[in-house]
């Protein structure tokens, strides 16, 4: 069974009952969880809690998740959020669509109760994953004589590392 202690989640559903369920289910695992019920709402909460995922459904009342994500996917701040779809479509061309526009994983309604923590999980060490291997890259492409890389985690944080090549005596 997957843990998602310490986790900071952020869930965008615009059916109070379906966010509550999911939100109860969730916080059993171990997460914390905020509710939003619409993407203003979604973006208001990212912003003051950095979450490790987003879980939003894809149809609802004004912007839907498709825009939503996008939209998230435009700002760099938001850009490394991983994002997964809920959703009760569950016809490949959605599914396709979801996956284009930026969600990292689609679950159809209704789930088994161990997948949706399963693949929040995925998601997070796949996140992960790709911070260790955006360092790399950046460290290879960095110039003749640097003294620091800079790279920004999937939350957004900025992290600054000293850089010793190999024919230096200490970091720069």
């Amino acid at each position: 069974m997957a843990t998602l202690n310490g986790m900071n989640l952020i869930i965008v559903e615009d059916d109070p009952d379906s966010g509550e369920l999911l939100k109860m289910l969730l916080e059993g695992h171990g997460a914390g969880v905020r509710l939003a019920e619409n993407a203003a709402d979604a973006r208001v909460a990212i912003r003051e809690r950095h979450p490790d995922v987003v879980l939003t459904d894809v149809s609802m009342a004004g912007e839907d998740g498709f825009t939503f994500v996008a939209s998230l996917r435009a700002e760099a701040s938001t850009r490394g959020i991983p994002v997964i779809a809920i959703t009760g479509y569950s016809d490949a061309r959605s599914r396709r669509r979801a996956l284009d526009a930026g969600f990292q994983k689609y679950i159809t309604k209704p789930f088994d109760v161990f997948t949706l923590p399963a693949a929040i999980a995925s998601v997070v060490a796949e996140a992960a994953r790709g911070t260790t291997a955006a360092l790399a890259m950046a460290a290879s492409a960095a110039s003749a004589t640097p003294r620091s890389l800079e790279v920004r985690n999937a939350k957004g944080k900025i992290l600054s590392l000293p850089i010793r090549l190999p024919w230096q005596k200490r970091a720069l």
